[in-house]
């Protein structure tokens, strides 16, 4: 604007360009990122429960859905109880290696500004009570957890397990027949 108050417009050349919308391969959602995705969502709704104490109040009241468990815990009877629990009541048991993204992904840390984790703290047992709401990463968790209750089925010979309680192969006895499997395995051994 000038002083002397006219005003000169000022023209620009515009191009137009035309994008081509191209959307990203969906691939399959891998196991580790379902768990991680599906545990910040039961934290969002209050569905987890952490640590020994929690985790086995929750398992023997049969609230619990899902138990991930920290498979370098060093307490051999607190894995036994976990383990034997998970059993009893045929809630799904996932390990994984590491204590620290285990914390992580439980909400046992500090963010900080830029959102990065701080201050983790480890952790050897989450149980989820609640999963909050539906989505492609549980979809994907529970789709693993039925698949590894088949592939197991078609390798065992259930006439040789002791343990194996029913001549039905559901997905809900799976626990079960994964422990039967192991004791099998420390026989041999």
């Amino acid at each position: 604007m000038s002083d002397n108050g006219s005003e000169t417009p000022v023209v620009a050349d515009v191009e137009e360009v035309q994008v081509q919308e191209t959307e990203a391969p969906k691939g399959k959602m891998s196991v580790e990122d379902a768990l991680k995705e599906v545990l910040k969502k039961a934290l969002v709704h209050d569905g987890l429960a952490r640590g020994l104490r929690e985790c086995a109040k929750a398992l023997d009241k049969r609230q619990a859905h899902l138990c991930v468990l920290n498979e370098s815990c060093t307490e051999g009877e607190y894995v036994k109880l976990i383990e034997a629990l998970c059993a009893e009541h045929k809630i799904n048991l996932i390990k994984i290696s590491d204590p620290k993204l285990l914390g992580e992904w439980a909400g046992l840390c500090k963010l900080d500004k830029d959102g990065i984790p701080r201050k983790v703290v480890g952790c050897s047992c989450v149980v989820v009570k609640d999963y909050g709401q539906e989505s492609e990463a549980l979809s994907v968790l529970l789709e693993y957890f039925q698949s590894r209750c088949l592939d197991l089925n078609d390798v065992v010979d259930h006439d040789n397990l002791a343990d194996w309680k029913s001549s039905t192969r559901k997905s809900a006895d799976c626990n079960l027949l994964t422990h039967a499997l192991e004791a099998a395995k420390r026989k041999q051994d």
